[in-house]
């Protein structure tokens, strides 16, 4: 016996001793640990249905089987059980092989709003407008109108109401997907166009079922009721949102579009417990009078990405949501990381053992010249600890860059090569650049009076958080709302080609006077002698 509790004492005074060390020399591995211990039950569980050859489509089944009188979607004032919405995706599926003929490899255009019709059917009649309006342009294509009798369609329209009719529910042999292998496209979702044009990512069979990670991860269960109110032509509303559910066989509640001031309200009506957000849309949750309820609903998880740091805690603390799971990635990226730790403003963890498991490097960039700083050997430079860098994901089988549909120089525009050894490639996550020119929304509006005020406020502001090369060489203060995409992300196409012209630009504008460290009106005059170089930057 009492060798037997030396043994113990020393096995534990070894392991305590192992502990410190640890704690000492890494303090890191403890909590990576952690992180790999919630991230890794979802990664394994995804490597098995890959193996398997499992599709969103077999999961989506097992969910039918399991619980069919579940509630998938609410919608306003109608619901969905799973075995109804299994029943109208087999009516469109059927509909589609026999008499629209539609085989495997066909691409199919999807133009709705959200509503449940998205999930099972063509077009939505509230859009056709629209479709006449761009029908010159695709002459070789048949448009489907669901919810219109053909009397009423221009020509070249069909409807599909008495189609659907006389469909079939009956299931879909497993047969008919059965040559449908991971990297087959599943859908084609458009960029959001922040900076520039859309582009179709292709989102492949396999990457569509990598979101069930982050379900996994952050704990969504059957029980849950998950609130989608962005565009489902966006992977953040369908991956993130819908598909979320059906991985844990949850429920879906779907709004048409994204209301500040019924977000709260609906969370309460249908019993939200997890939310999905985007872009600036916490920051506009932010901006509802303070009320008691507030805190009167059952959220417990927000799911998304755009909460700056400024509110992060802001947002937590007023609606009191247990856990905010922050995530950065692109639809078509390779890049993921995810807050799983809960930590206030994080966007997910990086460190040399992450980095081996997951294959990501920060490499340095040239401000001036903006592009990637390359060695003697014409490899690119990692960024130190704590210096900014260009995020750039490797490619491999386990993390495939599937590109965009189309051009090639499109897919390839995104492509490093030659990162840290010759040959390897990377995705690139985005370049980044001088700040060149920042336009302001303002709660109030601007005066004359304290404009000088403002203005010096504002790059002490600057001088404070920026490096010297972020630093705005010019400002707008808009007067009116600015232009946002869909999916409530600010879009700085009309910004970028309006420039600093004030030719075209009514709002007041500045510039940087680099000899008076101040910001001053920008007129026409000005704008000449920036023109005509006679003011330098």
């Amino acid at each position: 016996m009492d060798t037997a509790l030396a043994i113990g004492g020393s096995l534990l005074a070894t392991a305590g001793a192992g502990y410190l060390l640890i704690k000492a020399l890494c303090p890191w591995l403890l909590v990576d640990i952690e992180y790999i211990r919630k991230v890794l039950p979802g990664a394994k569980r995804l490597e098995r249905w890959t193996k398997e050859g499992v599709h969103a489509i077999d999961i989506f089944e097992q969910c039918v089987k399991k619980h069919p009188d579940r509630n998938i979607l609410l919608f306003e004032d109608q619901k969905y059980t799973y075995k109804e919405m299994d029943s109208h995706a087999n009516r469109i599926a059927n509909m589609s092989r026999q008499q629209l003929r539609l085989e495997t490899g066909d691409t199919v255009i999807l133009l709705q709003h959200n509503c449940p019709e998205f999930l099972f059917v063509v077009l939505d009649p509230s859009l056709l407008d629209s479709v006449v309006e761009i029908v010159d342009d695709l002459p070789e294509m048949t448009v489907y109108v669901h919810g219109m009798a053909d009397a009423l369609l221009p020509a070249d329209f069909k409807s599909l109401d008495s189609l659907l009719e006389a469909a079939s529910a009956a299931p879909v042999p497993p047969r008919v997907r059965a040559n449908i292998g991971p990297n087959h496209p599943s859908v084609y979702i458009f960029t959001s166009g922040t900076t520039g044009l859309p582009k179709a990512a292709v989102v492949s069979s396999k990457r569509l079922l990598i979101s069930s990670i982050l379900s996994k991860a952050v704990g969504v269960c059957s029980d849950d009721v998950i609130y989608v109110t962005m565009p489902l032509f966006h992977s953040s509303a369908l991956m993130i949102g819908f598909f979320q559910c059906i991985w844990g066989g949850a429920t879906c509640v779907l709004r048409k579009r994204f209301s500040r001031s019924q977000f709260f309200p609906d969370c309460r009506r249908y019993g939200v417990t997890v939310i999905i957000y985007i872009g600036e849309m916490c920051r506009y949750l932010l901006t509802n009078d303070k009320s008691a309820d507030d805190t009167n609903h059952k959220v417990r998880v927000a799911i998304g990405n755009g909460l700056r740091q400024d509110i992060f805690s802001e947002f937590r603390t007023r609606f009191k949501i247990k856990h905010i799971a922050e995530f950065y990635g692109a639809t078509e990226g390779n890049v993921g990381y995810l807050n799983v730790l809960n930590k206030d403003g994080s966007i997910g963890r990086a460190s040399p053992l992450l980095t081996k498991l997951f294959p990501v490097s920060f490499c340095k960039w040239d401000v001036e010249n903006e592009c990637l700083v390359r060695n003697s050997h014409g490899l690119c430079v990692p960024a130190d600890i704590d210096e900014p860098g260009l995020c750039l994901g490797k490619i491999t089988p386990k993390s495939e860059f599937d590109g965009y549909q189309g051009r090639k120089e499109l897919t390839e525009s995104k492509i490093v090569r030659d990162v840290l050894v010759k040959g390897d490639s990377y995705f690139n996550t985005g370049y980044e650049g001088r700040a060149g020119m920042a336009t302001l929304a303002l709660n109030r509006p601007w005066s004359a009076d304290t404009e000088a005020v403002s203005l010096q406020a504002i790059l002490e502001h600057c001088d404070r958080t920026l490096p010297g090369y972020a630093k705005p060489l010019f400002l707008r203060v808009a007067r009116g709302d600015l232009e946002m995409t869909q999916t409530v992300k600010q879009s700085k196409i009309t910004l970028k080609k309006q420039a600093y012209d004030p030719d075209v630009i009514d709002d007041p504008l500045f510039y940087l006077d680099k000899l008076q460290k101040s910001y001053l009106p920008l007129t026409k005059v000005v704008y000449a002698d920036i023109s005509g170089e006679k003011i330098p930057f």
